[in-house]
């Protein structure tokens, strides 16, 4: 059993000396020795005998190499067709494509609804005749104010002025001076009376010292007699009407020209602060003008050219298929029917058609 194993492991050491030296390296072989244990000696090399090489001759043959790769065919010059429209999201099909026509550039490829669009661009240019207009009525005003300005300027103070001298001479002048005419007028209701009364008595002792008949003295005397009983009550209406002026007229009259001089100059005053701000709110209304405007022209702009998408024609020539081909697949039709239908809605930016040109 130890003999089987130790030539085992002799055979296993060979065989990995062989594997790591030279072809023309001493070569190992086993032996017994006295005791019968294994053991290994060099054998002596031999000398080779020198061979003549051998001649080849060379053959023609087909060198096959093979490579396996994924990917796909595609057409590069394939081209998609979609609506690319700026304010158009969903757009209503008329006149359905037809599958595997053969179109030259330039060509309708499909039809397409215009009525709405239209209706729209109609909108737009009413409503840019509209603000036009506006412009130029604001434009006038504007012009017409920023001139009268500085007039309505020197209008307004040169009224401011004339209120405050108007009150000024109410307070100093006109008042004093009523006050005065009424007093004066009473003044003469009494002088009136008083020349009556005067006038009576100086009859009544004149007929006593003449002669003249009674009735006639009667009727003198009746007659001064009546005009003193005028005089008294013209007097006693005048002192009315002059308690009735200083007591209730005046104080009214005053706090009325009071008032009214208030209020002027209250007028004066806001009309002086509304002035500049309603030049400066026209030219501001000119300014949303002018920017709507602007607006309008550029929606214009951009309907104009989705008109221009909702005819589609072909950029070049070729076959004209539905769906689209990525990465050598078709998508097919089948959810394209419900779309290109007559009657079917396609939203803006959607590929739904390619051309394959003409090879």
């Amino acid at each position: 059993m130890k003999k089987d194993i130790l030539l085992l492991a002799a055979l296993l050491i060979s065989s990995m000396v062989g594997h790591r030296t030279h072809a023309n390296s001493p070569e190992l072989f086993l032996c017994d020795d006295k005791e019968g244990n294994a053991t290994a000696k060099k054998e002596e090399p031999k000398k080779d005998k020198k061979e003549k090489p051998k001649t080849t001759t060379p053959e023609k043959k087909h060198i096959r190499i093979e490579l396996s790769l994924k990917g796909f065919f595609e057409d590069p010059d394939a081209v998609p067709i979609s609506i690319d429209t700026k304010n158009w999201p969903e757009i209503k099909v008329t006149k359905p494509p037809i599958q595997g026509r053969k179109v030259k550039k330039g060509d309708l490829l499909l039809g397409l609804e215009q009525e709405k669009i239209s209706r729209r661009m109609d909108l737009v240019n009413f409503d840019l005749s509209m603000v036009e207009l506006d412009r130029q009525v604001l434009s006038s005003e504007l012009k017409l104010d920023e001139a009268l300005a500085p007039m309505e300027k020197e209008e307004l103070e040169r009224v401011e002025g004339y209120v405050k001298q108007d009150f000024e001479r109410f307070k100093e002048i006109e008042l004093p001076f009523d006050k005065k005419a009424a007093d004066m007028t009473l003044k003469s209701y009494r002088d009136s009376l008083a020349y009556a009364t005067e006038e009576l008595n100086q009859l009544k002792k004149m007929y006593e010292a003449d002669d003249l008949t009674e009735e006639t003295e009667e009727i003198i005397l009746q007659r001064t007699q009546n005009q003193v009983n005028r005089a008294k009550f013209m007097l006693e209406g005048a002192i009315n009407r002059n308690e009735r002026f200083h007591q209730i007229l005046v104080p009214r009259e005053v706090v009325a020209v009071e008032d009214s001089f208030n209020r002027k100059k209250l007028s004066m005053s806001t009309l002086r602060k509304i002035m500049p701000l309603e030049l400066k709110k026209k030219r501001l209304e000119m300014d949303k003008l002018n920017e709507e405007k602007t607006k309008l022209l550029r929606i214009k702009k951009e309907l104009e050219f989705d008109m221009r998408q909702l005819k589609p024609v072909a950029p070049a020539a070729g076959i004209l298929y539905w769906g689209t081909f990525k990465k050598g697949k078709w998508s097919g039709t089948t959810i394209l029917e419900p779309k290109l239908r007559k009657s079917g809605i396609i939203k803006s930016h959607e590929e739904f058609l390619t051309i394959l040109p003409h090879k």
